[in-house]
């Protein structure tokens, strides 16, 4: 498009300088006479004039327009997939290992016997040993006074002859005390099953309370249920959990506490066994 506007500029200069030039050169005379030819007077123009002529008729030098080279475009870049996010994993923690219970020298064996539901030992009954009948002997028949005598007084009741009821006795042998016998009723069937298990809560209800004032205070919160063998007089002879809190170190507190509430009070009197076992609840706030 350039080049076209340079060569229309150039050629209608060319074409001004022509028409200028004709116009300057002299006009020849006109001929006279009946012959009435037109002269006309042809001069050759001046060197300059001629290499300007030729300047202007030369066609105009086009420049080849080289299309610039475009950069290169880089393609478009997808937009990446979002990374995933890793889940957090929960870090297990290993459970806590239970320790031991404190073994203390073992009780004889024994049916436990738990407060809530401890059912006693039922005594042996004894049996009245048997009464021997004495049949009265055959009377001769009385008299027909005696008769009418014996018809009035048969309406009032005779009273019957107490009898005395003696003890049931066992032979003693000469094993050992189990298998010995007695001479009439033993202890045990003088205190009733009722009674007996009257004396073990009893009891049982002192042992609760000094190991209750024998807790410490801010340790946790549960209930642990212990299992605990106690002599007549008073010592704890074992101790271990019955049931569990959840928690070992609340157990090992509530062992520590039953341990450190000895010696309880004694048994009462009349329960003679040489120990007894318990299960009770210690419950921390």
């Amino acid at each position: 498009m350039k080049g076209l506007f340079e060569f229309t500029g150039f050629a209608g200069l060319a074409l001004a300088l022509h028409v200028a030039a004709f116009q300057g050169l002299p006009e020849g005379s006109q001929s006279a006479g009946s012959g009435g030819d037109a002269l006309v007077t042809v001069v050759s123009a001046s060197a300059s004039l001629s290499d300007m002529v030729a300047v202007w008729d030369r066609p105009p030098v086009v420049d080849q327009l080289v299309p610039a080279a475009l950069p290169p475009v880089a393609p478009p870049i997808a937009d990446a997939p979002p990374m995933p996010v890793p889940m957090p994993v929960p870090q297990m923690r290993p459970a806590a290992p239970l320790r031991p219970a404190l073994a203390l020298p073992p009780a004889p064996d024994r049916p436990l016997s738990d407060i809530s539901s401890a059912q006693p030992d039922q005594p042996p009954v004894a049996q009245d040993a048997p009464v021997a009948t004495v049949r009265p002997k055959a009377r001769p028949e009385p008299a027909p006074r005696e008769k009418a005598k014996a018809s009035a007084t048969a309406a009032a009741p005779s009273p019957q002859p107490a009898q005395a009821s003696q003890p049931a006795r066992t032979a003693a042998g000469s094993g050992a005390a189990s298998a010995r016998g007695t001479s009439g009723p033993s202890d045990m069937a003088t205190l009733t099953a009722g009674a007996r298990q009257s004396l073990l809560a009893e009891w049982g209800g002192k042992i609760r309370n000094r190991i209750d004032r024998a807790r410490p205070q801010g340790s946790g919160r549960g209930t642990v249920t212990v299992l605990m063998t106690v002599r007549r007089d008073g010592v704890i002879q074992n101790v271990s959990i019955a049931k569990s809190s959840g928690q070992p170190s609340l157990d090992q507190i509530a062992l520590r506490t039953v341990q450190k509430a000895g010696p309880v009070p004694a048994a009462p009197a009349a329960l003679t066994d040489p120990s007894y076992s318990f299960r009770l609840p210690v419950r921390f706030d």
